[in-house]
């Protein structure tokens, strides 16, 4: 029987079997995920500062979208990693290079 399984598995076409991943999420893509998964409830979903918790902490936040799209932000790694403010800091989520992104 195992000699039988071998050779159905030589046999069924490759794209069958399950597919495995062949690179990772570019830059842009990684970075969709980080906003989403840790910021966007703050900052909202185009980064205006206007997110659904930001009236519990006391009306809008910075807006940070333009500011993050020109890299004008002095020193942006260090608030997404160490916090500012009201915002914690993301170091126990993600490093520097993903704060980046």
């Amino acid at each position: 029987m195992p000699i039988l399984l071998l050779i159905l598995a030589f046999l069924i076409p490759g794209s069958v079997r399950a597919k495995q991943p062949t690179k990772r999420p570019t830059d842009e893509k990684r970075g969709e995920t980080l906003y989403r998964d840790n910021c966007w409830q703050c900052h909202g979903k185009r980064g205006r500062g206007k997110g659904p918790l930001s009236a519990a902490l006391g009306g809008d936040l910075e807006a940070i979208a333009q500011r993050y799209q020109t890299k004008e932000y002095p020193g942006l790694v260090k608030v997404i990693l160490q916090g500012k403010g009201r915002m914690p800091g993301f170091d126990q989520v993600m490093d520097r290079a993903d704060a980046r992104r």
